[in-house]
């Protein structure tokens, strides 16, 4: 079930309430005073002497677009303009357009949806556009070849050729945007001159940042293995429960797939290097220099991830590093002698993206006959459903829903929206001695039908002391607590299959028969549920000693505690006839699985410590840098785990309570 997420604001309870008004107006082109095409994703629009309403017609025959007005529009929909815009973006065409009309436009997806604007009279002036040229240069007056030339907040952009040179037309008063890999952005705002000059200073603060790359660091001007890397505000920017779904479109050649956009579950399988194995291909993940999982840190707590994706930048982790190495490094106090307090609330909503659409009852039946009549044309139209319940079947709902059931499964079974909510609260601070940052969080995000969802509580603490100029420590503690609840029958393949003809509750609502005993929403709601618990308990120490400039030696120990545990408990479950309550009719699902009350109980306990000794130098001499990294890493683990089940449990209901206990005891 694909879902997307939609966070709470105010203007978009506004937006969703005033496009729940809006009527489709059917339009008809009229192309003979207005022209309209596409040149390299900007468009090229010319009207003359047309009506508003002619340009949006026309606008919308020959593009991807489509214009929804409410009543108090159409009489605006007849202003007369004359508009000539080249090279402009869609947004930029509708924004002059509505603008002389004293209109205004909403985009969402496909959609455009026109409300008439409250501002003062519309006037018929258009902004002229004027045309300029330029050069853009290095600092040494070198011409810069392919720098990019755009209008800042516009899709309107241009190179530089083989001098430097650039032409383009832009609007008195707006601003180009002059971008350059390797140099830093250059903003140049267009008064009244038409020539302009245009120097780039090279990006040096850039390329002498430190990416943390294996067990130490490098400055990116050094850089020579292939590392894509994301900052932590991207991230926390998806609004997603899950790290590792987040990385889902945030770094070139990391590839995150989703199986399930269940409450609580993260991405399927994350590939660097596509499948290098006929075994494993899940590229290593290290936090904070410790092996661990991605979906064991909170998203606001990082600071930066870093993709290891050759063979030469991932080689220091030997092995397990086949499949490419994630690094993950999580934020740090600061010492600013100054406490910084911040608490975030997020509440939304987890909707359905797409629904596919069912064909009517009666439709159903005339596509059942003619199935049949198909394949056996001499036993007449009607074999598998008689004429007058083809055409009958609707009326005879009305008065026997029992016999002639219409049940819609899907709004049944799904929920139209799930809530979420997220609380972060953080506290960071420090000084020269002393730093830290701790943040604890709370996560719940409900499922989409009853019975499921997601609780997770997350704190981390990380702190830093400075003991002298040469001696420095690290203490790190991370705790997470998750609760996953659902039930033991998933319902989305069963209920977009199964015939509205079929019954899912008798009339005086007892769970009905389905289609011969199949029936997804009795087992939803009586199948019984599954509550799983899982507990991780990290930490991290280090002592790390400078002896000489450029030096540092540290030891490190990091021991990680983990405990899951599941109960499944399932009921038997079953239906009543129709007309008469006390008789029992069948078990669900021919009673494959559903004829007794059963328990079932998984428990794993794991813990592994890990502790290294690193010694790493980087140092300058002239114009050459040195890196330097020597090491040793010992990783102990285990692990237990145990699964019990019982079955034909007299109770139909768990947990069983303290009373129950002892009598099964005794």
């Amino acid at each position: 079930m694909n879902r997307k997420t939609i966070v709470t604001k105010v203007a978009s309870f506004a937006k969703a309430f005033c496009l729940a008004g809006l009527l489709s107006v059917p339009v008809y082109s009229s192309a003979s005073t207005v022209s309209f095409e596409k040149l390299n994703g900007i468009y090229i629009l010319k009207a003359e002497n047309s009506t508003v309403k002619q340009v949006f017609d026309y606008i919308e025959k020959h593009s991807k677009y489509v214009f929804v007005y409410d009543q108090s529009v159409k009489e605006r929909l007849e202003y007369k303009v004359n508009i000539e815009l080249q090279g402009k973006s869609i947004d930029t065409i509708l924004a002059e357009v509505c603008r002389l009309a004293n209109l205004k436009y909403y985009i969402q997806n496909r959609q455009v949806t026109i409300t008439v604007n409250s501002s003062p009279k519309p006037t018929t002036k258009v902004k002229k556009t004027k045309h300029i040229s330029g050069q853009v240069v290095d600092v040494t007056e070198l011409p810069m070849i392919g720098a990019t030339v755009r209008v800042k907040g516009s899709d309107v952009a241009t190179i530089t050729d083989l001098d430097g040179k650039f032409q383009i037309d832009v609007h008195e008063g707006s601003e180009l945007l002059i971008s350059y890999v390797g140099y830093m952005d250059k903003i140049v705002r267009i008064d009244s001159k038409n020539m302009y000059a245009v120097v780039m200073e090279e990006a040096s603060k850039t390329l002498n940042e430190v990416v943390v790359i294996g067990y130490g660091a490098v400055k990116k001007k050094d850089l020579t293995g292939a590392v894509a890397a994301v900052k932590g505000e991207e991230l926390v920017n998806k609004r997603t429960a899950m790290l590792s779904n987040a990385l889902q479109g945030s770094l070139s050649g990391v590839m995150v797939t989703r199986n399930s956009s269940a409450p609580g579950s993260g991405a399927a399988s994350i590939r660097v290097r596509g499948i290098t194995t006929m075994g494993e291909s899940s590229p290593l993940v290290i936090v904070d220099g410790v092996q661990s999982s991605l979906d064991y840190v909170n998203s606001n707590d990082v600071e930066s991830i870093s993709v290891l994706k050759d063979a030469a930048a991932a080689s220091i982790y030997g092995s397990k590093a086949a499949a490419g190495v994630i690094l993950v490094t999580t934020k740090r106090g600061n010492d600013s002698g100054k406490i910084n307090l911040k608490y975030n609330a997020e509440f939304g909503w987890e909707i359905p993206t797409k629904q596919p659409g069912m064909v009517g009852v009666t439709r159903y039946l005339e596509m059942s006959n003619e199935l049949k009549y198909n394949d056996n044309p001499t036993g007449g139209f009607f074999q598998e459903y008689t004429a007058d319940q083809t055409k009958n079947w609707v009326k005879y709902n009305a008065v026997d829903p029992n016999h002639y059931p219409i049940t819609d499964w899907t709004d049944l079974i799904l929920k139209s929206s799930a809530p979420r909510m997220t609380h972060t609260l953080s506290v960071s601070g420090g000084n020269k001695t002393v730093k830290s940052v701790a943040t604890l969080s709370y996560d719940e995000v409900d499922g989409l039908y009853d019975g499921r969802g997601f609780q997770r509580y997350m704190f981390r603490s990380n702190n830093d002391f400075n003991i002298n100029d040469k001696l420095s420590a690290q203490i790190d503690v991370n705790i997470r607590h998750a609760k996953s609840s659902t039930k033991n029958y998933d319902p989305f393949d069963t209920m977009r299959k199964m015939p509205a003809i079929y019954p899912a509750t008798w009339d005086d609502g007892r769970l009905a028969s389905g289609k011969s005993g199949s029936n997804p929403y009795g087992l939803l709601v009586a199948g019984g549920n599954s509550v799983a618990h899982s507990t991780q308990v990290a930490g991290k120490g280090s002592l790390t000693f400078k002896p000489v400039k450029g030096l540092s030696i540290s030891g490190i120990v990091s021991p990680f505690i983990n405990y899951q545990k599941k109960k499944a408990f399932k009921n038997s479950c079953g239906y009543t006839l129709a007309d008469d309550p006390e008789t029992f009719g069948g078990y669900f699902d021919s009673g494959s699985t559903w004829t007794t009350n059963s328990l079932t109980e998984t428990r794993k306990d794991d813990y592994h410590v890990t502790s290294q000794v690193i010694a790493n130098y980087m140092g300058t001499f002239g114009s050459h840098d040195l890196t330097v990294m020597a090491g040793f890493e010992n990783y102990y683990m285990k692990d237990e785990e145990l699964t019990a089940a019982r079955d034909k449990y007299e109770l139909t209901g768990y947990p069983l309570s303290q009373y129950w206990f002892r009598r099964l005891s005794d």
